[in-house]
C-alpha cells in the first residue's frame, strides 16, 4: 500500500531515507525469521516456567545457564541486515522501519474514504506499532544485562550476579506477556523472578559462610559465556553442599 502511494522506491523516514526494498525484504525476513523460531520460542518459555517452582540453587543456576544459551541465538535471530541509508545498529533500524511503516499506514487510512479500508489499514498499523514495541522490549532487557545494574557494575562482582541480571531481564519481558493478555503466565514470570533473586541471595550467603566465591564475568561477556559461569557456579554450589553435609 506505501509502495503504491510512493512511487519515489524510497522510504522517508524522520531519521532517514531507505530504499524500499530493503525495508520490505527486512519486514518479510524478520516474519519469517519470528516463524522458524517458533519451536525455541516454546522451549524458552518452557525452561522460563520450570524455574518458577524451583528452590534448589544449583538446580536454578543450570537452568538459568540453558535459558541464556537459548537466548542468544534466537536474539541474534531477530538482528536484520543493515539498512542502506540508515545509520546506526541494524536492530535500530528495525524500530524506524516498524514505527516509520506505521506511521505511514495511518496517515493513509486516514484519507482513505472506504471505510472498511482505512479500518483495515488502521489494524495493520496497530500490528507494526506493537510489533517495534515489543522489538524495543526485548532490546531493553538485553541492554539490561550489560548495565550497571547488570554485571558491568561493579569490578568485584560474583557469577551470582548473572542470575540478578537474568531476573531483571525477565521483568523486562512481563509488559509483553501482559499486552498478549495471559495473566497466568505473567504470574508465572513473576515467580520465576522470585526464584531467581532468591537463588541468588541463597548462593550470596552460602558463599560468604565458606569464604569461596566465583569472580564475575568480564562487562562484554556473552550470554554463553555467562551461561559457563552459571554452570561453574551450579558445581560450586553443589560442591559447598556435599562438604556442609
Amino acid at each position: 500500500e506505501i509502495k503504491n502511494q510512493n512511487p519515489a522506491e524510497t522510504v522517508v523516514f524522520d531519521q532517514c531515507v531507505a530504499p524500499f526494498a530493503d525495508v520490505e525484504d527486512m519486514l518479510m525476513g524478520l516474519a519469517k525469521i519470528i516463524e522458524k523460531q517458533t519451536p525455541m520460542i516454546s522451549e524458552i518459555l518452557s525452561v522460563g516456567k520450570s524455574l518458577k517452582d524451583e528452590t534448589s540453587p544449583e538446580i536454578l543456576s543450570r537452568s538459568g545457564a540453558r535459558l541464556l544459551k537459548l537466548l542468544e541465538p534466537f536474539l541474534e535471530s531477530l538482528v536484520p541486515t543493515q539498512l542502506a541509508g540508515c545509520a546506526g545498529e541494524s536492530s535500530n533500524a528495525m524500530l524506524i522501519s516498524l514505527s516509520g511503516m506505521a506511521s505511514q499506514l495511518d496517515t493513509i487510512a486516514s484519507n482513505e474514504i472506504d471505510q472498511d479500508r482505512a479500518n483495515s489499514l488502521h489494524k495493520s498499523a496497530t500490528s507494526l506499532q506493537l510489533a517495534a514495541w515489543v522489538m524495543a522490549q526485548l532490546q531493553s532487557s538485553v541492554h539490561t544485562f550489560y548495565s550497571q545494574e547488570g554485571i558491568c557494575g561493579d569490578e568485584d562482582s560474583s557469577t551470582t550476579e548473572i542470575l540478578g541480571s537474568l531476573s531483571k531481564a525477565i521483568t523486562g519481558y512481563i509488559p509483553i506477556v501482559t499486552m498478549l493478555g495471559n495473566q497466568d503466565s505473567v504470574e508465572e514470570l513473576r515467580e520465576t523472578i522470585e526464584a531467581l533473586n532468591k537463588a541468588q541471595a541463597d548462593i550470596a550467603e552460602l558463599e560468604a559462610k565458606s569464604g569461596t566465591s566465583l569472580p564475575g564475568v568480564e562487562c562484554g561477556a556473552s550470554f554463553s559465556e555467562m551461561a559457563e559461569a552459571l554452570e561453574n557456579l551450579a558445581d560450586l554450589v553443589a560442591a559447598l553442599d556435599s562438604n556442609s553435609v
